[in-house]
């Protein structure tokens, strides 16, 4: 059985991907910082602090597949208000994590990254759409930098050494076990928590008009999984993305739809929002590894819904 080793495994997507993996032929570890989650999905669970050497190098041991997953992450309220939350321990950690992969020689190192540092865009960007002579929106600036290091250093390790890299550029991810009824809670869990308390009115934060790219963390996982078995090259970026976006307000009144509400949608233009359109391109993912996603948005909202419903 190959060891794999999920860094942030008690985090939403940590948590689904120990659940994806136990139930294949891989020997999980996984890593959280404070609290063990309730379901463990039969992973040997380890404690440990990713910024920290001491802790690094005692956690990665024997794995031959890293997915680092451990990150400070938040909602658009954290990523207007207190854009340095994201910069310094996600920098560390993953310094750290990826030169030590390599000194322990581990087989493949996937590092989770993300599509911030995409422009505003109607069409769909490809991984070779990123300009980085582009200024980037204010609100993603910092996070998006700190990424896009991390990519290249993921790059100028696999170039030195026999560790296989990936580095995924998703979209926003949603499904069961992620925050929900939670002040950091993502968007699509926040308005399902809205949504359920919601009779007369639900207010949405900004003007509704921003279209991002929802892709159910099921599909995520496995591509995941078809990239741990088929990437042959050292180093590759990759886009996991649905492959189309929808706007705030459209994805609202699915959920309305869904869980059979009557209430109005109401938009405080007040209040935190990040007004650009992020499209994501996923033919490489889909030509490389023969990947595409299997639930609809409608779908997976669904799913979520009454995940939900049966955990809160």
């Amino acid at each position: 059985m190959k060891k794999i080793l999920v860094c942030g495994g008690s985090g939403f997507i940590g948590l689904n991907l120990v659940k994806f993996f136990s139930n294949k032929n891989y020997k999980v570890t996984a890593t959280y910082k404070e609290r063990k989650p309730k379901e463990t999905y039969g992973a040997s669970w380890v404690k440990a602090d990713l910024t920290t050497l001491k802790d690094v190098k005692r956690v990665l041991k024997n794995h031959s597949i890293v997915i680092q997953c451990a990150a400070v992450t938040s909602g658009a309220k954290d990523i207007v208000s207190n854009p340095f939350l994201f910069i310094g321990d996600n920098v560390v950690m993953n310094s750290l994590l990826i030169k030590e992969a390599v000194l322990k020689k581990s087989k493949h190192f996937i590092f989770l990254s993300c599509s911030v540092m995409y422009h505003h865009s109607n069409k769909k960007l490809k991984e070779t759409d990123y300009n980085p002579r582009k200024k980037l929106h204010k609100f993603y600036e910092g996070m998006a930098l700190t990424k896009v290091y991390i990519e290249n250093i993921c790059r100028f390790y696999a170039e030195r050494s026999k560790t296989k890299f990936s580095a995924i550029r998703h979209t926003n991810i949603y499904g069961p076990n992620d925050k929900f009824e939670n002040v950091n809670s993502h968007f699509m869990s926040a308005a399902i928590s809205k949504a359920k308390n919601s009779t007369k009115k639900l207010t949405v934060w900004g003007n509704g008009k921003e279209k991002r790219d929802f892709l159910y963390i099921e599909d995520f996982c496995t591509a995941i999984h078809k990239i741990i078995v088929k990437q042959k090259s050292a180093f590759e970026l990759i886009n996991v993305s649905y492959g189309k976006i929808f706007s705030v307000n459209a994805v609202v009144k699915k959920i309305k739809l869904i869980m059979k509400k009557s209430f109005k949608i109401s938009f405080d233009k007040r209040k935190p929002s990040i007004k650009i359109n992020i499209s994501v391109d996923n033919s490489k993912m889909k030509k490389m590894y023969g990947w595409k996603p299997e639930n609809s948005i409608n779908e997976g909202i669904k799913k979520t819904i009454s995940w939900y419903r049966a955990n809160y």
